[in-house]
């Protein structure tokens, strides 16, 4: 990345590179520069705010700076449910934890990109927050978003297997 960044400085792909080669080398803070730097030249890209949220979440600790990542990227690409999912982690097992903004961020997610995983990650959650009917009812939902896309028997069938556990909890 840093040859191909002296040929071409003004490169997106390259920076990200970059920065993605620099995280995975552990160099977290140059990495987090790098990224910075990518938002600054390129402001409507979603990835850069979606990895610096991953970053400062996991890797940098610093919570609130993750929240601002994230949803920046949520409002550049409301559609990937990737971002969604970064921020609904970080509310379930770091930052926020004793408010309901997991969920809100899953619904949401769900209303905004329309993913099965959303539904079936909010749907476990409910399930182990004894909320079984709320959680068959997206188990429903996810099976009938799944049903419509060709090749998904599998998931079908492994979704029906998620309700069909949350179903005898409720009797």
């Amino acid at each position: 990345a840093s040859d191909a960044l002296k040929k071409t400085p003004d490169s997106y792909d390259d920076w990200m590179t970059a920065g993605m080669s620099l995280k995975q080398l552990e160099r977290y803070e140059v990495a987090r520069d790098v990224w910075l730097y990518v938002t600054v030249y390129w402001p409507t890209q979603p990835v850069p705010y979606g990895n610096l949220g991953s970053l400062y979440h996991l890797y940098l600790k610093d919570f609130p700076k993750s929240e601002a990542a994230y949803k920046k990227a949520i409002e550049l690409e409301p559609v990937q449910a990737g971002w969604h999912r970064g921020l609904y982690e970080l509310y379930r097992y770091s930052y926020k934890t004793d408010t309901n903004l997991w969920e809100e961020t899953l619904k949401k997610g769900i209303a905004e990109s329309g993913s099965i995983d959303l539904r079936v990650v909010l749907a476990g959650r409910y399930e182990k927050l004894g909320r079984f009917e709320e959680a068959v009812s997206l188990y429903n939902d996810a099976i009938a978003v799944a049903e419509a896309y060709p090749n998904t028997e599998a998931l079908v069938d492994r979704l029906i297997g998620f309700r069909a556990a949350a179903r005898e909890q409720i009797k």
